[in-house]
């Protein structure tokens, strides 16, 4: 791996696990942070953020969700290039089975 590659990859990797640490543990690593809004609660997560980013930090990966950024749902095979902004209200829906 180039040292260019390996630096990108380095980076990815650090602002991948400040998406799951706290807003202290962010501020750490120096990630800049923008506030959202999560299923009508105030969040703060890591600028540049993906939608695929913030169903990992908020625990829906493994699961069947809907996603709606500012009142337009996202389909899924856009998750990973869908880049969230300051102030988007996010609301994720997710599947429950049961009977």
């Amino acid at each position: 791996m180039t040292t260019t590659a390996t630096a990108v990859a380095t980076t990815e990797v650090a602002r991948r696990a400040a998406n799951h640490r706290s807003g202290a543990a962010r501020s750490a690593v120096n990630l800049p942070a923008m506030k959202i809004v999560l299923n009508g609660e105030p969040r703060e997560v890591t600028e540049g953020i993906s939608v695929v980013g913030l169903l990992e930090a908020a625990d829906y990966v493994h699961r069947r969700v809907a996603v709606e950024v500012n009142r337009e749902i996202v389909p899924k095979s856009r998750h990973g290039e869908r880049i969230l902004r300051e102030g988007d209200r996010i609301e994720i829906v997710h599947a429950m089975g049961g009977g």
